[in-house]
């Protein structure tokens, strides 16, 4: 299915394709050490990739370039810092459950700028809801005070 770039506003819920895309990797292939195949190509860095969530925050009028905050899924077995825990944003999934498929984390420190006609390949939801709207742009503001802050 198609992306229908009008329904791309600010606050979608999409899913993104942030490597290298398969066909620009010389080999042809990717494989990691275990032969296992990833059809969405790596991440800067040689990460293998699959498609993440990310929730769009900044929309181009003429251009083609979206803001995105990507998501991951709550790993209880990594060892988060404090300063992972000040600067990102904690979600559990028994609060949203139609918009996420587990406990998870908006990288607020990790706002990435992408193509949306290359990156974006979904739009799961074309709004999230007003009380996470909320919450991400607290985060968003101190995030960046804090970083004003310590300058």
């Amino acid at each position: 299915m198609a992306v229908k770039w009008s329904e791309l506003q600010r606050y979608s819920l999409v899913e993104v394709e942030l490597g290298f895309p398969k066909n620009l990797i010389e080999k042809k292939e990717c494989v990691d050490l275990y032969e296992n195949e990833y059809y969405h190509g790596i991440n800067i860095g040689g990460e293998f990739s699959y498609r993440h969530r990310a929730i769009v925050i900044s929309k181009s009028v003429k251009g083609s370039k979206v803001g995105i905050l990507p998501i991951t899924e709550w790993n209880p077995m990594k060892n988060y810092t404090v300063e992972q825990f000040n600067t990102n944003l904690f979600i559990k999934r028994d609060n949203y459950k139609s918009y996420f498929v587990k406990d998870s984390i908006i990288l607020i420190d990790e706002i990435k700028t992408i193509d949306k006609k290359i990156r974006v390949k979904k739009i799961i939801h074309r709004k999230i809801p007003l009380s996470l709207i909320k919450l991400i742009s607290q985060k968003i503001i101190d995030f960046y005070v804090d970083l004003e802050v310590l300058k």
